[in-house]
């Protein structure tokens, strides 16, 4: 057995330990901090773990370290490559958008992320801009299911978005 599958095997594992009992707790986060480390880049399988984590846990589980973890560990998956350090591919652009679409939800998690990215990104696909606008009209077309605070809370954080991503324009 190589060592790409069985560090598959052992976030598989995770996972499934998680799904179980609905926690992950410290010596399970250690293991994942230790496994997406080890070799100094995030594969896909990792990222692909971390927002399967991400989607377990409650909004008060996914805080504070594993919110780091996960934040830090898609950034890097998506926009630090060799050769590419700040430029997000093609194909990494467009598995984000499927990953955070794909439960209708937008977490605080995923907030951090888009944050995170407009952040530290060197460029930004062409279309980053009018995928941000349509995940505000959704927001806005689904506000009245949002509760007054959660909606103000994420209003919020599409202008902060916005005025990060000015530098793009």
């Amino acid at each position: 057995m190589n060592e790409k599958s069985t560090k598959k095997e052992r976030l598989q594992s995770l996972l499934k330990k998680v799904r179980e009992d609905g926690i992950l707790d410290g010596p399970e986060l250690s293991l994942l901090k230790e496994e997406m480390i080890k070799d100094e880049t995030v594969s896909l399988e990792e990222a692909s773990a971390l927002f399967e984590l991400a989607s377990e846990l409650t909004e008060e589980q996914a805080r504070d370290d594993f919110e780091d973890m996960y934040v830090d560990g898609i950034t890097s998956y998506l926009l630090y490559e060799q050769g590419s350090e700040g430029l997000m591919e093609t194909t990494k652009w467009i598995w984000l958008q499927d990953r955070i679409t794909k439960d209708h939800k937008y977490t605080p998690l995923e907030q951090a992320l888009l944050r995170n990215i407009a952040q530290k990104a060197e460029m930004l696909p062409e279309n980053f801009h009018e995928w941000l606008n349509d995940l505000e009209s959704h927001l806005d077309k689904f506000g009245g299911d949002l509760d007054e605070l959660e909606y103000k809370e994420r209003t919020s954080f599409m202008a902060e978005l916005k005025a990060l991503l000015k530098r793009f324009s």
